[in-house]
């Protein structure tokens, strides 16, 4: 890619330009900072080409950058080639957090250090204690959120069994005290059916990336249920027409 398009300037831009455009994305996309090391490699690189006055591209030009640049640049480099060094030697701790503390800011002990987790920290993502430790937020378990392999929020949400067969309107809470409304009428719910939400879950990972929601249905059927009167009535509605079945000589009865 021309290495112009990677930092987002002109054609036309001034070294000033492209040394501001190098430290946003650099600062954006550090690996420190939780950003892709790959990212950051292409960032450092684009603008290596261009105060080197790579020919890369129809309209890149030599530019001459001053000392400073070179020092900021070699800076960058460093961190970046020192946090993968150090990474190999960091030991990695789980911090269990349950799905409605991912929107509070948190505090926790480490060792005998206080560390702050910010609200909306996301799962899965690495928070750096100090340079040989490094937390790592994971979800509690919970009795009514859970998260797929993918990260996906799910909600698990029981419905009666006339309500299975009728529909419903029910408002739904997300961990973050969020509350949703939701609207199934005139439709069979059948047991473990799931209606996904796109964007509506949880921050996880170390993008910043909000993952769906999926709402989990478990029909939770009467424990008794005088079905005499009804009978008639209800094969009828199920245009049931069961063939009457009778045991033969050679059939064993099962009480």
């Amino acid at each position: 890619m021309n290495p112009r398009q990677v930092l987002g300037v002109s054609n036309d831009a001034s070294m000033d330009d492209i040394k501001k455009a190098f430290k946003k994305l650099a600062v954006q996309h550090h690996p420190d900072k939780g950003g892709d090391p790959a990212k950051f490699k292409e960032i450092n690189n684009a603008y290596l080409a261009l105060t080197k006055g790579d020919t890369h591209g129809p309209n890149a030009h030599p530019q001459h950058p001053h000392p400073g640049e070179f020092h900021d640049m070699f800076n960058m480099f460093h961190q970046f080639h020192q946090f993968h060094q150090n990474r190999a030697f960091r030991r990695m701790v789980e911090v269990r957090v349950s799905l409605e503390d991912v929107y509070k800011n948190k505090e926790v002990t480490i060792q005998g250090q206080k560390v702050n987790i910010p609200a909306g920290a996301p799962l899965f993502s690495e928070i750096r204690v100090n340079d040989q430790l490094v937390m790592i937020l994971k979800p509690q378990k919970h009795p009514v959120f859970d998260l797929d392999n993918h990260g996906n929020l799910v909600i698990k949400q029981s419905i009666s069994l006339y309500e299975s067969l009728t529909g419903f309107r029910k408002r739904v809470k997300h961990p973050s005290g969020k509350m949703y409304f939701l609207s199934l009428v005139d439709e069979v719910i059948p047991q473990g059916f799931h209606k996904v939400y796109q964007g509506k879950g949880i921050p996880v990972g170390n993008h910043q990336h909000i993952s769906n929601m999926c709402i989990v249905f478990d029909v939770v059927f009467p424990k008794h249920i005088d079905m005499k009167p009804h009978k008639d009535a209800l094969k009828d509605i199920f245009k049931a027409n069961l063939p009457e079945v009778n045991p033969q000589p050679s059939d064993e009865k099962l009480n």
